[in-house]
């Protein structure tokens, strides 16, 4: 039993040992933050999860895993997003797909979709989606440190974890069943393997991190933009190290794995199985799925502008005590750790890491030109990969600051410094949840449970803008699109009508989300005054002079109903604190569906 239990405390020690990064004393404090960081990111994770579907603006969960799968793999068919991820959750999910097949009321098309759209299942799917994205997190949290380990040491490695982690936009896509996170966990990964084959002079193990690429874009196409430009530069950065007698074996092997990373693309992407369907949505992604959205013009002048963009919005994503210490990081990021091991003293080698080094930012610097300057598109989850990958180096910068220390003082630092950048990032982390938390939507929820039973509400705007309605509502939702064609409103009439006609009808109760309704209230004129263009799709709305009227009229008092609630963002108030104080927490306008300006109107007869 003694031998038992000393050598269970052996190995606690060895486990611990792992978080010694400034010595032993030092452990409990990252073995603290990680527990930390791991209680924000479970924290909100049933955001918007009380009905049939979510708040996951372009989520995946809860409507999409199954019958995305049946769109990539019907001839000629094609679902927006590739079907790896789809596959994996598919898996994970069999269970609730089996039980709701059976409980469905019949296995006829509309059948199956009502099984589907059962509460139990909707939710649990969404949960499922987003416990991978939690999964995916960690796995980036780990190829980080595992990354910059190799270049700069352990300490420097974990302020780089710990200087990503609390990316505000990483903070709230690990609460969705959005795809964004684990193309990003793909791109670490094949980002760790990169480094190290290319630090050990091992061209031969280069199938791995290509297959992990393949994976990425596999999981969401914008990965391309992560590996299109920066792994040219990586390849012939690599082959200019290399002895001339070793050329040509580097080159072989170079051109085995590539070939190998594009036949894993085409398997997982579903283009052997599908080819036509593979083709179609090529066609649409180069098309109007990116085209329609785009929010700056089609020339210099507007990418120029969406790479301003990315600068001034820098601090939406990092805090600035992290943001600061990037260019430092950037700058030092040429001073890979001090030799610890002969073979670190190798030129050679040493200039391999220098490469290597600077890997993490060839990622966003591609990322930003080859997606965001293209797509011409700069919102929270498109700027997410290239201030992820930036804002690793604020750890370097943390870590060089440190060195320059009067020796022997940096380890005596090491638990403040940690300290300082972990409570940057919680505090960010904490910020998502606290929006999640007090979103706008629960209080109308709770203000609709006090109507009386039957009582007549219009709404209007896609799923992801809208509160769930109470059973003791008799909800319609109006809309001028064919009501076939929209994902259902479970519990409510879909009709295809105009807006104005609202007389015709009149509800009881209005329920509109102003941040919906947006381009039916915007002038698409203002956009001109800071360089923008309004996108295709604004344009659209905003060309419909009925609507038009309509949005304004109601939001602007000039129709038979009053506005009763709009509630404000209250952060304490979920708390059971009445006030709607909200310092020190901003506000957050993600993806349009964090904490909506949403107005309920009331008819005045």
């Amino acid at each position: 039993m003694a031998r038992r239990v000393s050598a269970r405390i052996r190995n606690l020690r060895r486990w611990l040992d792992r978080f010694a990064i400034g010595g032993r004393a030092v452990a409990p404090l990252f073995l603290l933050v990680l527990t930390a960081f791991l209680a924000v990111r479970v924290w909100g994770i049933g955001w918007g999860l009380e009905g049939t579907w979510s708040w996951d603006n372009d989520g995946i969960a809860p409507r999409d895993v199954f019958p995305g799968i049946a769109f990539t793999f019907t001839p000629g068919e094609y679902y927006t997003y590739p079907p790896l991820h789809l596959l994996l959750l598919a898996v994970l999910c069999l269970p609730l797909g089996i039980r709701a097949a059976i409980q469905a009321p019949s296995l006829t098309k509309a059948g199956l979709i009502a099984g589907f759209l059962e509460p139990t299942t909707a939710i649990g799917v969404s949960l499922i989606a987003r416990t991978v994205a939690l999964v995916a997190s960690g796995i980036l949290a780990a190829a980080i440190y595992r990354t910059f380990r190799r270049t700069h040491g352990r300490r420097a490695a974990a302020f780089a974890a710990l200087s990503s982690a609390g990316l505000t936009s990483l903070s709230f896509y690990i609460h969705t069943s959005n795809l964004d996170v684990p193309f990003l966990a793909w791109s670490g990964v094949a980002l760790t393997l990169f480094t190290k084959a290319l630090v050990e002079n091992r061209p031969d193990q280069l199938r791995k991190p290509l297959i992990a690429v393949a994976a990425a874009v596999a999981t969401k196409d914008q990965a391309y933009a992560l590996f299109l430009l920066s792994l040219p530069v990586y390849f012939i950065g690599w082959l200019a190290l290399t002895p001339a007698p070793d050329r040509p074996n580097f080159v072989k092997k170079s051109l085995t794995a590539i070939a190998t990373g594009v036949l894993a693309l085409l398997a997982f992407d579903g283009a052997f199985f599908n080819p036509l369907g593979f083709r179609a949505r090529v066609r649409f992604l180069l098309g109007s799925a990116s085209q329609d959205y785009a929010e700056y013009a089609k020339d210099w002048s507007g990418r120029l502008r969406v790479g301003k963009a990315l600068i001034v919005a820098a601090p939406e994503h990092v805090a600035w005590p992290l943001l600061a210490l990037v260019p430092v990081g950037l700058l030092l990021a040429m001073e890979v750790r001090t030799p610890a091991t002969p073979i670190d003293a190798d030129p050679a080698r040493r200039a391999r890491r220098r490469l290597a080094a600077y890997l993490p930012a060839l990622f966003a610097v591609s990322f930003a030109i080859a997606f965001n300057m293209q797509a011409r598109r700069t919102e929270h989850r498109f700027a997410m990969p290239v201030w992820f990958y930036l804002a690793t180096y604020a750890g370097v910068g943390a870590d060089h600051l440190l060195k320059r220390l009067k020796p022997g003082t940096p380890r005596r630092w090491t638990p403040a410094a940690a300290a300082l950048i972990a409570a940057a990032g919680l505090f960010r982390a904490f910020e998502v949840d606290v929006n999640l938390a007090a979103d706008t939507r629960y209080a109308v929820e709770g203000w609709l449970r006090s109507l009386p039973a039957n009582t007549t509400v219009e709404t209007y705007g896609g799923l992801v803008y809208l509160p769930h309605f109470p059973p003791n509502c008799s909800v319609t939702r109006i809309g001028v699109d064919p009501a076939k064609k929209r994902s259902p409103l479970t519990g409510a009439r879909e009709v295809q009508a105009h807006f104005a006609s609202i007389e015709e009808r009149r509800p009881a109760y209005v329920v509109a989300n102003a941040t919906w309704a947006a381009p039916y209230l915007v002038d698409p004129g203002t956009f001109d005054a800071d360089g923008r263009v309004a996108p295709t799709v604004f344009l659209k709305s905003a060309g419909d002079s009925e609507g038009v009227g309509f949005f304004r009229d109601l939001f602007g008092g000039k129709l038979r109903y009053a506005p009763v609630l709009h509630p404000p963002f209250a952060p304490y108030r979920s708390l059971g604190v009445a006030t709607d104080n909200t310092w020190p927490f901003r506000r957050l306008a993600i993806h349009g569906t964090t904490n909506p300006e949403i107005v309920v109107f009331r008819r005045l007869e």
